[in-house]
């Protein structure tokens, strides 16, 4: 369902790290999307999930599905 992307290496504004965690961020082994959580606000679904390497460290992302919880589950059957 989900593929990790160097999309996931760009901070969310407002967002501030530590010079090592930045540093991991954008060069650390990026090898896992995992642990989904999504919820519908507004009629747009929120997903949340952890990136990283399962291994030695994950953050956590966000990404928003244009579309309700429904769509965003039954666009997995189309």
């Amino acid at each position: 369902m989900m593929m990790w992307s160097d999309e996931d290496r760009i901070p969310k504004p407002g967002v501030e790290f530590s010079e090592k965690d930045l540093d991991t961020l954008q060069n650390g082994l990026n090898i896992n999307c995992s642990d989904l959580d999504f919820f519908e606000y507004k009629g747009k679904t929120h997903i949340f999930y952890a990136n990283g390497n399962q291994m030695t460290y994950l953050f956590l992302c966000e990404a928003v599905y244009d579309g309700t919880e429904k769509d965003f589950v039954e666009s997995f059957f189309r």
